[in-house]
């Protein structure tokens, strides 16, 4: 057993809720005889493919799929704006962003009761949420306000993608308790998100997003797959037009030069790289289809819709909508990508929470 797993077992809300349910597990596919959907998101940047893929996705298969995301740092500031908004609503934190309108901010409290939401998802914060134990506890007080503002709503917990083996943020966000010395890797950020996500799914009933596990399942992938660090770059004094080779292959925008301040901007050779763990195109492609499958249990292979390369800038309408570190939209490539989204879904609702007997 690695150092990781002991880690894991440690941790005692583990050993509490890890093999059991408590009460009636969250349904598979709940939305799945709905033609019309309305999804509410309280989430952050890497939501951008259920934003942008997910309603497209669903299109294709006949579905009308309206979306809106909030933009905030994870279950805690969730809770935090939540608190502010009745306490001191002049407080800048009171309010969040939209993420499907950049400038705009809203109350949380209002956007829940603004529509008959059919679903709310959740979105964890690795860099926000690290402490196992109080991230379980409060996804659970988010998820009691969400059904007191919307109790119509069926709720969701998606798994992030890890942050990549190269990422300058990947050591911060180990989780809490993580043991000293011992290094945090691509794979324990995606271990260490799904454990947590898991326990939450299970322990408080609700429907499982498996996005990291597809993410995993691209990265492991021989030919479609990645290594980062690629042992073949040199982080150390990098080629100033150079990059890793698994560039290629990445489902996040990755790899980019970048000034080291606003002054650097026109001198090239004062660059520093930097990965942005953001998803690309595809990345986000890959977050609208495993949404897709897991609401409404309908297999996302074969399904007609193909992203496009969209150009390099931020998109016109005003969103932060990521443009940047696109790759082609092959056929075989959309295959791969289906077919890995129907397994790591299948998979996810094979292993939820069985019902009591």
């Amino acid at each position: 057993m690695g150092s990781k797993s002991i880690f894991l077992l440690q941790m005692p809300i583990l050993l509490a809720t890890a093999a059991v349910c408590f009460g009636e597990p969250a349904d598979p596919a709940p939305l799945s005889d709905q033609k019309d959907v309305k999804l509410l998101v309280l989430g952050a940047s890497w939501a951008h493919g259920v934003i942008e893929d997910l309603p497209k996705i669903s299109a294709a298969s006949g579905r009308n799929v309206e979306v809106r995301c909030m933009r905030n740092t994870g279950f805690k500031n969730y809770l935090k704006s939540i608190k502010l908004a009745e306490t001191s609503p002049d407080d800048p934190e009171s309010w969040v962003h939209l993420e499907t309108d950049y400038k705009a901010n809203v109350r949380v409290k209002e956007e829940l009761r603004s529509k008959p939401w059919d679903m709310v998802v959740i979105q964890r914060n690795s860099l926000v949420d690290n402490d196992i134990d109080e991230a379980v506890g409060t996804a659970g007080k988010l998820i009691d306000f969400i059904k007191k503002q919307a109790p119509q709503a069926k709720i969701g917990i998606y798994q992030t993608h890890a942050y990549r083996g190269d990422s300058e943020l990947l050591p911060q966000v180990a989780p809490k308790g993580w043991p000293p010395g011992t290094p945090f890797t691509e794979e324990d950020s995606w271990d260490t998100t799904r454990t947590i996500c898991k326990l939450i799914a299970r322990k408080y009933h609700v429907l499982l997003i498996p996005v990291g596990d597809a993410f995993e399942k691209v990265r492991l992938d021989k030919q479609w797959g990645w290594t980062a660090p690629d042992p073949g770059f040199d982080y150390t004094n990098p080629e100033r037009d150079g990059c890793p080779e698994g560039e290629k292959n990445s489902l996040v925008i990755g790899f980019e030069w970048l000034p080291k301040d606003e002054a650097d901007k026109a001198d090239k050779s004062e660059r520093i790289y930097k990965v942005d763990d953001h998803p690309n195109n595809l990345g986000r492609y890959l977050y609208g289809a495993v949404f897709y499958e897991s609401l409404f249990g309908d297999s996302v292979v074969g399904n007609s819709y193909v992203p496009e390369v969209s150009p390099e800038i931020s998109d016109a309408s005003g969103t932060d909508l990521d443009k940047k570190g696109n790759k082609p939209a092959t056929p075989e490539r959309i295959q791969f990508l289906q077919q890995v989204t129907h397994e790591a879904v299948s998979e996810a609702t094979a292993n939820s929470c069985e019902k009591p007997q």
